[in-house]
């Protein structure tokens, strides 16, 4: 489907397989024809990582956050201007995902 000046969607031969309502088209890798994002089968970095990745980018998200590097020995110094109450949260929960991550890491796959 495409859409034309006035917003309405008209559909196209050979577009977007699923024939959804989408506002825009892609043409994934390795395909002929454009289609939607479901189809191609796109998704984001985050979408695609497990779940040792995941809990391990959002506590270096919090350590940068706090004006510290992603991979640093020790956990970065309260900001000027950040209340203790929420450095004290950040900081337990950056703890909390680091742990998930290597209990994630370390989990064997069943089966």
């Amino acid at each position: 489907m495409v859409a034309d000046a006035g917003g309405s969607y008209v559909p196209a031969s050979g577009w977007d397989p699923c024939r959804r309502r989408v506002r825009k088209l892609y043409l994934g890798p390795g395909q002929k024809c454009f289609a939607c994002r479901r189809c191609c089968d796109l998704r984001y970095a985050s979408q695609r990582e497990d779940d040792a990745h995941r809990a391990l980018s959002k506590a270096q998200a919090i350590r940068v956050r706090l004006g510290g590097a992603a991979m640093h020995e020790e956990f970065p110094p309260k900001p000027k201007r950040m209340r203790w109450i929420t450095y004290r949260l950040l900081r337990a929960r950056s703890e909390e995902l680091w742990v998930e991550s290597l209990t994630a890491a370390l989990r064997l796959p069943t089966g």
